[in-house]
């Protein structure tokens, strides 16, 4: 088994912040080399496996954000080549991007409309997003536009269960949830990561890193399900068959208990203008 420097353990302990945990985690890469990210994510996913959960998703969360900035897709592959070196087979499927399987009509998105019946201009949806009412927002869910939505992520108008009706979207531009998957605020909590890791139409590799935290039973729900990308699937299968934690077991972050826990049924929707 992998271990990571002692000095470098408490480093990424002491870091609450997610964004200052991604930056850490480019620092290991950019100064010790893909060789030391690699031992960092396979240690996470071990203590994963063995049910001690809080820096472990944090860490994993922390790079998922890294592999979806800039320069991801680069930093991902050359993490994978480290990975096989160590021949850590459980890390190299976590690294994987496979070609998805499921394409979305994104031109039959549809395009709110004005009183008067004039569809929006791109501009003027992208403004009404920033600052929506309570109204306003039950009809920008259902926009198909990446740009519309990412401002529409970052309203405070904006509830649980609006981003898990956008997640839940069949058929659903795969930009779109991206957007969630990538958004600091959303990606934490578990309802959305549900639903994202559920919907056939967010990149494999996306399903794949998120998938990694999920409970057993969500994970066994997600292996079962035809409609999902097979490799995500056998990603949730190798999980399940290698996990020494009890099942449903909870990954907290000490921090914030919103963050990786389940939440109750939803109240009543909150009220907006």
């Amino acid at each position: 088994m992998l271990s990571i420097r002692p000095g470098l353990s408490r480093r990424l302990a002491s870091l609450g912040d997610p964004e200052q945990l991604t930056a850490v985690l480019g620092e290991v890469a950019s100064r010790s080399g893909p060789g030391e990210l690699a031992v960092v994510l396979s240690a996470a996913l071990e203590d994963l496996r063995q049910g001690r959960g809080p820096l472990a998703s944090r860490i994993l969360m922390a790079a998922t954000l890294l592999f979806a900035g800039e320069p991801g897709p680069a930093l991902r592959s050359s993490v994978h080549a480290a990975a096989l070196d160590l021949d850590q087979g459980d890390l190299c499927m976590f690294l994987e991007a496979p070609p998805p399987l499921v394409l979305a009509d994104v031109k039959k998105a549809m395009i709110l409309q004005g009183k008067e019946g004039r569809p929006l201009t791109l501009g003027e949806r992208k403004s009404l997003a920033r600052n929506p009412g309570r109204g306003l927002v039950d009809r920008l869910v259902s926009d198909g536009s990446p740009e519309v939505v990412r401002n529409l992520l970052k309203s405070p108008k904006l509830t649980e269960l609006d981003v898990v009706r956008i997640a839940a979207r069949r058929p659903q531009n795969p930009a779109i949830l991206k957007e969630i998957a990538t958004s600091r605020r959303w990606m934490a909590r578990y309802r959305v990561r549900v639903s994202l890791v559920s919907n056939p139409y967010l990149e494999p590799e996306m399903g794949i890193r998120l998938a990694a935290l999920l409970f057993e039973q969500d994970r066994r729900a997600v292996a079962a399900d035809p409609s999902i990308h097979p490799r995500l699937r056998e990603f949730c299968d190798r999980s399940l068959r290698s996990s020494t934690s009890p099942p449903g077991e909870e990954i907290i972050d000490e921090d914030s208990i919103s963050t990786l826990a389940p939440l109750p049924p939803s109240p009543s929707r909150e009220r907006g203008d």
